[in-house]
């Protein structure tokens, strides 16, 4: 363990509080950090842990108060050996415990070096942040690191929706806009030139791309439905094509429990009427009939609507 040599009070200096983690000891000028329940133990390299100060007595032993004082927010000196002019400006990190180097590690960052006696030590402008509270208004969870309004209830807005025009908010499990504005669109923007808008009661595609699809996909069996009701999307777009000698048609990724509609586009002849559309993999077969005889209908156009593959 690296014993801190001293403090360079520069007038912001300000005090921490918090309380021992069970079984954790700390001596006066060792690094402490908050754990991840918010707890002080001395600084180590491990994921979750935030720097919170130098400990301004000894704490946590047998007959030692649980309750901690930290120095916080005034540079420090950090004996190192290795000290040279070229590290001034590098972050430094927890390597073990109570110990500082330039190796990122878990990232548990302590400070930035601001200065350097070669060979003798690094001055360390410390970074500390609180492992719970976010602000007044907003707190960290500590079994789940969920942030939340600390009063219960309260919404989330990105903004004061009674000065600017458009603000998002998040409340009662409602995303919601708000603002000035008399009209406010909700905008789902993912990376990249597509998007998703919700704006006067329609949901549509948006973004830099000309042809943009707004798929609209169910998970496992289930089916995307508006107002309770099932919607019947077609999964290649109404076309007219022609049936083969056999009464064909190709088309791609159709299967057997495909779901198709036809309809004439030329004059069948002969008083035909079409019957029904047989699905097949990659395949529709469409049929007819004249009175009572059914036969493939072929090499005649028709209008088809292929609802699902």
């Amino acid at each position: 363990m690296a014993q801190i040599l001293r403090y360079r009070n520069n007038g912001v200096s300000k005090i921490r509080r918090g309380i021992m983690a069970a079984g954790q000891e700390i001596d006066t000028d060792e690094l402490g950090v908050f754990d991840t329940d918010g707890k002080i133990r001395k600084g180590d390299n491990v994921s979750g842990y935030r720097f919170a100060g130098i400990a301004k007595h000894n704490a946590g032993a047998d007959g030692e108060d649980d309750y901690l004082e930290l120095e916080a927010g005034t540079p420090f000196e950090y004996p190192n050996a290795a000290a040279a002019q070229t590290d001034i400006g590098n972050m430094v990190y927890f390597s073990g415990s109570s110990a500082l180097s330039m190796t990122p590690g878990n990232g548990v960052i302590a400070g930035e070096i601001i200065d350097v006696v070669a060979g003798v030590s690094w001055l360390i402008d410390p970074v500390v942040t609180g492992p719970v509270t976010v602000s007044g208004d907003m707190s960290r969870d500590a079994a789940d690191s969920a942030v939340r309004p600390t009063t219960a209830g309260d919404a989330i807005e990105t903004d004061d929706p009674a000065v600017e025009a458009a603000v998002l908010s998040l409340d009662d499990n409602k995303v919601e806009a708000k603002g000035t504005g008399t009209n406010v669109a909700v905008i789902l923007k993912p990376k990249g030139n597509e998007s998703v808008d919700v704006y006067n009661g329609k949901l549509y595609a948006e973004g830099a791309g000309a042809d943009v699809d707004l798929d609209l996909q169910s998970k496992g069996a289930g089916v995307a439905k508006a107002n309770g009701k099932r919607i019947v999307t077609s999964a290649v777009l109404i076309s007219q094509e022609t049936t083969d000698a056999s009464g064909e048609i190709a088309v791609a990724s159709m299967t057997s429990a495909g779901v198709v509609f036809a309809t004439f586009a030329e004059d069948p002849g002969s008083y035909k009427a079409i019957s029904d559309v047989i699905c097949a993999t990659g395949k529709v077969t469409v049929y007819a009939t004249t009175g009572a005889a059914r036969a493939a209908l072929a090499s005649k156009k028709v209008n088809l609507f292929v609802f699902s593959l």
